[in-house]
């Protein structure tokens, strides 16, 4: 069983979904402060996932809806580029959840050396 620590971080990682892409799905607005929080929020959730072996499907699920929400909001915000950078990380932090790795742990487009 995981701890409530745990719990409280997908908690969170619920809240910043809905207030930065639920609000650019529901009302097309694009709040980066509020994008900006949620990075913070998924950073956090990355770190505190490696620490176990098992990993929340809400979590995951939350995670991988936000790249196929933003994805298809790209040409009706003003900053289509803030949005592809939002989602390239993102896909970045699934595979690191997936993976049972931190954010740190491997750059996007770097080939990894074993």
């Amino acid at each position: 069983m995981l701890p409530d620590e745990y719990y409280r971080e997908v908690d969170a990682l619920m809240d910043a979904f809905d207030a930065s892409v639920g609000s650019l799905v529901k009302a097309s607005v694009l709040d980066k402060r509020a994008f900006d929080c949620y990075r913070d929020v998924v950073d956090r959730f990355v770190s505190c996932s490696t620490s176990y072996s098992v990993v929340s499907k809400r979590a995951l699920q939350t995670i991988r809806s936000s790249i196929s929400l933003c994805e298809s909001k790209v040409d009706c915000v003003d900053d289509p580029d803030f949005i592809r950078e939002f989602c390239q990380y993102m896909k970045h932090a699934f595979g690191c959840v997936i993976g049972g790795e931190k954010l740190s742990d491997r750059k996007s487009g770097v080939p990894r050396i074993v």
